[in-house]
């Protein structure tokens, strides 16, 4: 913290053995000690070690972190559309503003269902090495009645119901093709709350047996050169 701009908009990572630049998603806690970045490599064998250089410190630089170019799958719903997925039931899931876990949008079942009816978003997708999914989701709705629920090929994973905030969910994915369903279903009667299920930052990313460990450390440090805007002052070694 404290060496980078304060959008942390000038931060990159550079594959040091092959000079190129890698992709990587900032999370949360931009220029804080508490900082989250994803960085994707090539590969990483067990028991390697491999260092990254990361660079900051470019005055003119424009943030380069995105997540699609880190994960399997990645939606935080920032295009304010559903495309790419699959929608339906009586009314189907839709983009919402009035609650969000990141950025402006999310997405959201219809409140306009009735009774004994649902709405639903579904994705289809692929994966050649075991992943896990990742997601935020939060309802509003009648306690134990009507549920916000998580299918994986047709197998409920979780549900939820009544009044829950954001709340984080992880499962397991193996190789191949997987439907991936969120419904929101209304039993015979009685409407509480929005009425309504979110969703919210849809992660799928592989996973290793153990995850790697990291240092960090400063050293070279150099004056920016405004004569070349990719010429950034700090290197870090992780």
């Amino acid at each position: 913290a404290g060496y980078m701009k304060s959008d942390c908009s000038d931060i990159r990572f550079v594959d040091p053995d092959n000079n190129y630049e890698l992709p990587y998603w900032i999370e949360e806690g931009c220029n804080t000690n508490n900082t989250i970045i994803w960085i994707k490599v090539d590969s990483l064998p067990g028991l390697s070690t491999k260092k990254i250089w990361m660079v900051i410190d470019n005055p003119t630089a424009v943030s380069k972190s995105n997540g699609d170019e880190v994960f399997e799958f990645f939606d935080n719903f920032v295009s304010g559309s559903l495309d790419g997925y699959s929608l339906g039931g009586n009314r189907p899931f839709m983009i919402c503003t009035d609650k969000v876990y990141d950025g402006n949008y999310s997405a959201c079942s219809d409140p306009a269902i009735g009774d004994n009816q649902q709405s639903w978003m579904q994705l289809n997708i692929s994966l050649d090495s075991d992943s896990v999914i990742e997601f935020y989701w939060s309802v509003s709705s009648e306690h134990n009645y009507d549920y916000l629920r998580f299918y994986i090929d047709g197998s409920q994973k979780a549900a939820i119901s009544g009044s829950v905030n954001w709340q984080f969910k992880s499962f397991s994915l193996t190789s191949g093709d997987h439907t991936l369903l969120w419904k929101y279903t209304k039993d015979g009667s009685v409407t509480h709350g929005a009425d309504k299920g979110w969703v919210d930052r849809i992660i799928i990313r592989k996973v290793a047996t153990s995850d790697p460990t990291f240092t960090l450390n400063i050293s070279d440090i150099k004056y920016f050169n405004p004569f070349n805007p990719e010429n950034f002052s700090y290197k870090l070694p992780i």
